[in-house]
């Protein structure tokens, strides 16, 4: 007969296996990947605004060696360099002020306000601090790689490089940033226009010309559209007296860039090129009717998006009616 065991005894029940917790998942989550990483800070950096400041120095250095001028590749490398160093660190820093004010005011995590500065950040696998730092660092490199520019230049170019510096870092630092003045977009499109054009021109030993004021006036027309959509788009709450003006603002400077294409086509020879602008007209009406039209501001953020096209196709369209005419002419030229 078998013996009950008394329970006092009896060998303890095996414990149930521990569950991870929530916290141990997240630690053992894998880390972002190095290519990963890289993306995001690529993607933060907005790629497609840096063919803003490519586009420009481009151009310049084009119009001048179509002109039968040599150009010096060392401060043309260290302009194109240093502005793109410069706007990449701007538009790094801009994003890393706008999630910290979000976040100050609980906003980072409402999909409504997913179209604003420094919403990217919220969805990144980034730390903010390490932005920052990057930020500061491509700035830094900015000015390092302008040195060479600056040099060939003289001082007007040193004045331009500086202005362009302070621009890229105050125009979302400090207590009141730039970008929240009334003429924010004015000032970035005069950086873009002709303050690059001018620099690039200077480095390579050359005078302000008028096809050159003519290219930088026309350039910074199309960059003020681009400008003064990205107000439009980025405005978390203006009134509508001041979307109507942002808006006859953006038309006047859309109509400013292809009438200076008009006047930079009349000088003829290889300037004549400059007509084959007007193939971007129709992406620039379809953004510009976006802009006019879009009441909230998501669709603002997407006629952003359209007018940026826009630009590149205006610029595109530049370069390649001038370097067509400068193959016609030589063309031309060798069948005489």
């Amino acid at each position: 007969m078998s013996q009950r065991v008394p329970s006092e005894e009896r060998p303890p029940a095996r414990p149930d296996p521990i569950q991870p917790s929530t916290a141990r998942i997240v630690d053992a989550a894998p880390a972002p990947s190095h290519g990963l990483l890289l993306a995001t800070y690529l993607w933060l950096c907005h790629p497609i605004r840096l063919l803003l400041v490519v586009a420009p120095v481009l151009l310049t250095l084009e119009l001048l060696w179509a002109s039968g001028l040599r150009l010096l590749p060392i401060p043309a490398a260290s302009t194109l360099l240093a502005a793109v160093l410069a706007l990449a660190g701007g538009s790094l820093l801009d994003e890393y002020l706008a999630f910290e004010r979000a976040a100050a005011h609980g906003r980072t995590n409402e999909p409504g306000l997913s179209h604003l500065p420094g919403a990217r950040m919220a969805t990144s696998p980034v730390y903010t601090l390490t932005v920052l730092r990057l930020s500061i660092s491509l700035l830094a490199l900015g000015a390092l790689a302008g040195i060479p520019s600056a040099l060939s230049g003289g001082v007007w170019t040193i004045i331009l490089g500086v202005g362009a510096l302070l621009l890229a870092f105050l125009y979302s630092a400090t207590s009141y940033a730039w970008k929240r003045l009334p003429a924010s977009a004015v000032i970035v499109a005069l950086a873009l226009g002709p303050g690059l054009v001018f620099a690039t021109t200077l480095a390579q030993h050359q005078p302000i010309s008028w096809p050159i004021l003519t290219l930088g006036l026309a350039l910074g027309c199309a960059a003020l559209t681009c400008a003064q959509a990205h107000v439009l788009a980025s405005a978390a709450a203006t009134t509508t007296a001041s979307r109507r003006a942002g808006r006859i603002l953006c038309a006047l400077a859309l109509v400013g860039a292809y009438a200076f294409a008009v006047i930079l086509a009349s000088f003829w020879g290889i300037f004549t090129g400059a007509v084959a602008a007007f193939l971007s007209l129709p992406a620039a009406v379809l953004a510009l009717t976006g802009i006019m039209r879009a009441q909230s501001p998501i669709v603002r953020a997407l006629a952003l998006r359209q007018m940026t096209r826009a630009y590149l196709l205006y610029a595109l369209w530049l370069f390649t009616g001038i370097l067509a005419a400068y193959l016609i002419i030589r063309f031309a030229h060798a069948l005489a």
